[in-house]
């Protein structure tokens, strides 16, 4: 009996490493994340922008689907905090400002961990990957 419920375990984490995997896959195929390492939740990004202003990234940046990510966001002025379902938060501020040329700083602020990996790193991810998409893949 113990064998059966062993291997019953089993099965059940080998299904749910699955779809976790499908999951993963199908959200990179359809644009949402890119392949990461792990780690991309402790670094910070740098986005230098020519001839935009504050107000054309604040509309961008309603115009995301945070619904989908689990996440809100709230700021103005050069500086929004993202919070998301599940503890964990983002900041993007604008940090420098010569002339024409913006340089936006997106990062990380707060996350919980299990087993030493960050939690919600897909939803993390979807967001991180809007952002950069926001700012490089489109004419503010």
């Amino acid at each position: 009996m113990e064998w059966l419920a062993l291997a019953i375990i089993i099965i059940f984490i080998v299904v749910v490493a699955v779809v976790a995997k499908s999951r993963a896959e199908k959200q990179i195929a359809e644009g949402k994340t890119i392949k990461r390492d792990i780690s991309f939740v402790r670094t910070a990004e740098i986005f230098t922008l020519t001839g935009v202003t504050t107000a054309m990234v604040a509309e961008k940046l309603k115009a995301l689907n945070y619904s989908e990510i689990g996440a809100a966001v709230e700021g103005s002025k050069g500086t929004y905090h993202f919070k998301g379902r599940g503890n964990w938060a983002a900041q993007l501020s604008l940090i420098e400002q010569e002339g024409e040329i913006y340089k936006y700083k997106f990062q990380f602020t707060r996350w919980e961990t299990s087993h030493n990996l960050p939690m919600h790193a897909d939803r993390m991810n979807m967001l991180l990957t809007s952002v950069e998409k926001m700012f490089l893949c489109s004419s503010l």
